[in-house]
């Protein structure tokens, strides 16, 4: 099976906001599913615009083996002016109370006995939102984002085709206010034989960048 390397990032709190503070999501339901805070009402109960921020995949290989462990990709692209909450929120001082949606990825539907070896976030970059009235700089997933996302197919897993479903979740914001939370599945269709050999197969890695702004390359065979 091919070398699959990967770059652990994790948001660079160096990069944040002074007096900004880390938050951490522990996998339970965010309760409030708006940002609301005081002064700061950034929070609006509708939907975002159409094409704000798009999801789709790809999985580095398209035939595997039993038991072998398969990348995907999952990239999220957002229109200019849009961001969303990375998977660990930096929640400026500024914004002291807000209750931010992180993005996250759960294995919607998948072979029986697969699993979800791994989640590979990418770097958060800053962005100037005006949720207060006064500029403040923000870390966020803009542009073009890629997640990784590393799973173990069953041994014993029975040959021909199969389609992994991915959900994921997040809340689009743009500079001025964020919208209702989304939720969007994302699948990838793969063949499963014994005799496929390491020379019939994708050799795919993730690039050490993670973040990738619009117009730039990928290098991950995703349509432009």
């Amino acid at each position: 099976m091919p070398t699959v390397r990967w770059t652990r990032l994790q948001p660079d709190r160096r990069s944040a906001p002074s007096g900004a503070r880390s938050v951490r999501h522990r996998g339970g339901i965010v309760s409030a599913v708006l940002i609301a805070v005081g002064g700061v009402s950034p929070a609006v109960a509708q939907n975002p615009p159409r094409g704000a921020v798009t999801v789709d995949a790809r999985v580095s290989q398209t035939a595997v083996r039993p038991g072998d462990l398969v990348t995907i990709a999952v990239r999220l692209t957002h229109a200019s002016g849009f961001h969303t909450w990375p998977h660990e929120p930096v929640v400026p001082e500024a914004f002291e109370g807000v209750n931010p949606i992180p993005t996250e990825i759960a294995l919607a539907d998948a072979p029986p006995g697969t699993e979800l070896v791994e989640v590979v976030w990418p770097q958060p970059q800053p962005v100037t939102v005006h949720y207060g009235g006064a500029p403040t700089a923000l870390l966020s997933y803009t542009g073009s984002a890629l997640i990784g996302v590393r799973l173990r197919l069953p041994r014993d897993m029975p040959e021909g085709r199969a389609t992994v479903v991915l959900t994921v979740r997040f809340q689009a914001c743009d500079a001025r206010l964020c919208y209702r939370p989304q939720r969007v599945e994302t699948a990838v269709r793969f063949r499963v034989g014994s005799g496929f050999d390491a020379a019939g197969r994708a050799d795919f890695r993730l690039p050490r960048r993670s973040h990738f702004t619009e117009g730039g390359s990928d290098d991950l065979g995703f349509a432009r």
